[in-house]
């Protein structure tokens, strides 16, 4: 327990994962040619900036937490990164129009319009990757807690059903409490006594065969089997039970696996959206710039490889082969979604 983060330090480790990408995408904006689009795919990309979300989310103490927190870095980080680009790179000065004037108000709306841009996806994105790591996370572990904690309440009810090894007078009402301590004040040698318990016998059990001669001999005698029908009632209960009790922990693993693909395909949707915009056997084709063509071929790999390489590690890790189907469905069903999604930004980005 005193090795379990606590949540200042979840918050602190958001933070310090949002600085980290902000310093990091800034700094691979200072890269050229082929190396700097490696980079650019390994630290500015969709993917990199999405699994920074994934796992924050995926270590989250709740959903909305994990939500939360997956948003808060994301936003950071942006904000981070246009703060660097305002204050240290300055990049957006020093331009000049056609007529020689100054561009810097042009380059200021321009970081101001681009920061707008990806603070609305940070919003978007940050509450779905973090509930998707945290349902890859929390959805096994839910079930199996809901799945253990039924299972001694058949023996706890047969425990209670059971009755005591005791005679009737430590559990019966006012009237078998008195008519034990009359039993025991007048001997089991009053004939008075014998037919009262036999008139009590008689209304109590349908008679079968010679009736017992006192009471707490019918409750003894009845005792035994109460106890073994009980017993046998909460056997057949567990074998009842247990098939039910399976399912929720496989509906679980199955939404884990969903959320697998899902993430898999949001991380990947750009990678894909390069490759269709311009396919990788054209960039090797081409002769002119080589080694910056390569680099793109290179990192649109990185952008579809990795991905494909964080869906194998969650997939061991939570133990969901069984269900590959679906994640296999869910990942190319969201890449398809994703790479779409990504071609409209790149459209709307080159109207802004």
């Amino acid at each position: 327990m005193a090795n379990r983060p606590t949540a200042a330090h979840r918050h602190t480790l958001a933070a310090v994962t949002a600085v980290t990408l902000a310093l990091l995408a800034f700094t691979a904006d200072y890269v050229d040619g082929g190396a700097g689009q490696v980079m650019v795919s390994l630290t500015s990309s969709g993917f990199a900036w999405g699994l920074a979300a994934l796992l924050t989310g995926h270590y989250g103490r709740n959903a909305r937490h994990a939500a939360a927190t997956a948003t808060t870095t994301l936003v950071i980080a942006t904000v981070c990164y246009y703060l660097l680009i305002l204050l240290v790179s300055r990049r957006w000065s020093g331009g000049t129009l056609q007529d020689g004037t100054s561009a810097d108000l042009y380059g200021l709306r321009s970081v101001a319009i681009m920061a707008t841009f990806w603070l609305a996806g940070s919003l978007v994105a940050g509450p779905l990757l973090g509930l998707l790591g945290y349902a890859i996370r929390a959805a096994p572990q839910d079930a199996a807690r809901q799945q253990a904690a039924p299972q001694d309440a058949p023996q706890d009810a047969a425990r209670q059903n059971d009755p005591p090894r005791n005679d009737l007078r430590q559990t019966g009402d006012s009237r078998n409490v008195a008519h034990g301590l009359a039993h025991d004040a007048a001997g089991p040698g009053n004939p008075r006594l014998r037919a009262h318990d036999a008139a009590r016998t008689d209304n109590r059990r349908p008679r079968q065969g010679k009736a017992p001669r006192h009471h707490d001999d019918v409750v003894a005698a009845a005792a035994p089997d109460n106890r073994a029908g009980g017993r046998a009632t909460a056997a057949h209960g567990d074998r009842a039970e247990r098939p039910a009790a399976v399912a929720p922990e496989q509906r679980a693993k199955r939404l884990a696996a969903v959320a697998v693909g899902v993430a898999c395909g949001l991380l990947s949707g750009e990678g894909w959206s390069a490759m269709a915009a311009a396919p990788p056997w054209e960039l090797l084709s081409a002769g002119d710039g080589a080694a910056i063509l390569h680099g793109f071929v290179i990192a649109n790999a990185v952008r579809v490889g990795l991905p494909v390489a964080v869906l194998v590690w969650l997939a061991s890790t939570r133990r969901l082969w069984r269900h590959w189907p679906l994640m296999l469905i869910a990942a190319v069903s969201s890449a398809a979604g994703t790479a779409l999604l990504w071609r409209l930004l790149h459209v709307v980005y080159a109207y802004l």
